[in-house]
């Protein structure tokens, strides 16, 4: 099923931590499917929503790799950038 067909008519969709971890991290098995989903949200063709605790679980393993470059671009997707509207 494409993208498309399974979104019609989705106004609003709920994210867990792993399609999060895909987008940031560019999965290469899941980058293209989740990208197209990201950028429905930055469009606003769709809103979007995740738990409080997603900062937390997707900030676990780049503090304990030491990777900066992630934990900044966790911060942005959902605190700072307008796409922030992810975290509610």
């Amino acid at each position: 099923m494409k993208v498309d067909e399974a979104l019609h008519d989705v106004s609003n969709l709920a994210f867990d931590t792993a399609p999060i971890i895909y987008f940031v991290e560019a999965n290469p098995t899941y980058d293209e499917l989740v990208s197209d989903i990201f950028d429905r949200v930055a469009t606003g063709v769709m809103n979007s929503w995740t738990s409080v605790i997603s900062l937390t679980e997707v900030l676990v393993q780049p503090i304990i790799s030491g990777r900066k470059d992630l934990q900044q671009a966790y911060r942005e997707l959902l605190l700072i950038t307008p796409t922030s509207t992810l975290f509610r």
